[in-house]
């Protein structure tokens, strides 16, 4: 696996690398989501691990403006700094923030934790940067979030003791998926909300949308709306497999999920139907080894003939 906490690693990618590629979704899939739960464009928002995805210029060109960009990358961060000048770019490590405590309103995060997940130490990473944005954020701020994995993979790396904030999960379904030779890709990604909460006895003007009733049909999934998008998916699986496969595999697949069964209350509870089963299967693959051994032999012969 590639090492994904280097620095090095990064800038040899990005400097061979000219294509830009957005993680999971692109901005106009999640446009209308972030207008609701990012309602007021004039905020400072930080999103980290930037990288060269379009996402970042779409956000400012949907009139986020003060957007800051960063990524670890120093080639990824100039090469983005030329070709959008008018926007801020800054090199810098998640897991140490520049910044003082409570000092940003909004933070955004889009799949740097799971390229975190899969470097040395990930659990050390991860809650490196989960406490980094934890400091920065100022009281009633924002943390944004979306990650690949399911959300009950990761919900205990946003619900840890150590942050006060409010987290709210959602299944975002992807428009990445679909029939044909999208099939392989996930249904859905999980976006977190994470509030902090206002300081006692402070005042403040800014009321954020509650995450609480944040519905988007079609876009937002529940559970069930969910696992019916993954039942779909497997049976596209299962028929593509099933296309594609030999017979002779096929038959192997079909004795070994057989004969995982217990013979006494396997196929319809019948055991003497278990072992007809089980003898037609060693009739079948003595008879398959007798015609591959035969077809050997014919071009073994046939290559003789030619010499």
């Amino acid at each position: 696996m590639p090492d994904y906490g280097n620095k090095d690693y990064w800038n040899n990618r990005y400097e061979e690398d000219e294509h830009p590629f957005d993680w999971l979704f692109d901005y106009q899939e999640l446009a209308p989501i972030l207008n609701k739960v990012l309602d007021d464009k004039t905020e400072e928002i930080l999103l980290v691990g930037c990288g060269n995805a379009p996402f970042s210029p779409d956000m400012y060109d949907d009139g986020y403006t003060n957007l800051i960009n960063t990524d670890l990358s120093d080639v990824c961060i100039r090469k983005q700094s030329v070709m959008y000048p008018n926007m801020k770019w800054e090199v810098m490590d998640v897991l140490d923030l520049p910044y003082k405590d409570m000092s940003l309103p909004i933070v955004i995060d889009k799949s740097l934790i799971d390229t975190l997940l899969c470097c040395k130490n990930s659990e050390s990473q991860l809650m490196k940067m989960m406490t980094e944005i934890h400091r920065v954020m100022k009281p009633g701020g924002r943390f944004v979030s979306w990650s690949l994995h399911p959300i009950h993979e990761i919900e205990m790396k946003y619900l840890n003791k150590k942050f006060d904030w409010n987290v709210h999960f959602f299944r975002v379904k992807s428009k990445r998926w679909g029939p044909g030779k999208n099939c392989r890709r996930s249904v859905s990604h999980t976006m977190i909300i994470c509030d902090k909460p206002m300081l006692l006895g402070s005042t403040s003007d800014k009321c954020r949308m509650s995450m609480s009733n944040l519905e988007f049909p079609g876009l937002i999934l529940s559970e069930e709306e969910e696992q019916t998008l993954v039942k779909r998916a497997e049976e596209l699986l299962l028929d593509t497999a099933l296309k594609k496969v030999s017979l002779n595999s096929l038959c192997i697949q079909l004795y070994h999920v057989i004969s995982s069964v217990e013979p006494t209350g396997g196929i319809g509870g019948d055991e003497k139907q278990f072992k007809r089963i089980e003898k037609l299967f060693y009739l079948w693959k003595k008879e398959s080894e007798k015609k591959n051994a035969e077809l050997e032999n014919q071009a073994i012969d046939s290559n003789d003939d030619k010499d």
